[in-house]
């Protein structure tokens, strides 16, 4: 897939909802936390497909990581996690370093209290009856 991205940056709203998951951090005794965003970011102009697609960009802002995913094919589907697989709906698993950490129903998140360090942020694509889609993107970051 060709993927070309226009250093435009377009913020209509950027409202952090309270925390949805505190997680303790196994490699610290800090914590990680994960806020969903809804904003509108970089915009992306992708080839076109058929199948479902996840992919990650991201800016570190201090010790925050603010993370907008480009989901096609698929809609996110809170309301129907654990029903009968809908083909096109879903959600995403968040893993850092191979723990999972979250599962997310919003594009945009921030990323709270990872350590400084080299870290492994993947997102997966998952059907409403929680079987894979088999589509991942990663992204390895640097925290000063």
């Amino acid at each position: 897939m060709i993927k070309i991205f226009y250093n435009v940056v377009f913020i209509s709203m950027s409202i952090l909802i309270n925390f949805i998951a505190i997680v303790p951090n196994a490699f610290a005794e800090e914590e990680i936390r994960v806020k969903p965003l809804y904003r509108t970011t970089i915009i992306q102009v992708v080839a076109a497909t058929d199948e479902p697609d996840i992919s990650m960009t991201y800016a570190i802002k201090g010790q925050d990581v603010f993370v907008d995913c480009l989901i096609q094919q698929v809609v996110l589907n809170e309301e129907k996690v654990g029903a009968t697989h809908q083909e096109g709906e879903g959600h995403y698993r968040l893993y850092i370093d191979d723990v999972h950490i979250e599962t997310l129903f919003t594009k945009s998140f921030v990323i709270e209290g990872l350590d400084s360090g080299e870290h492994t942020v993947r997102a997966e694509l998952v059907k409403n009856d929680k079987t894979r889609y088999g589509v991942e993107d990663s992204v390895t970051i640097m925290i000063p």
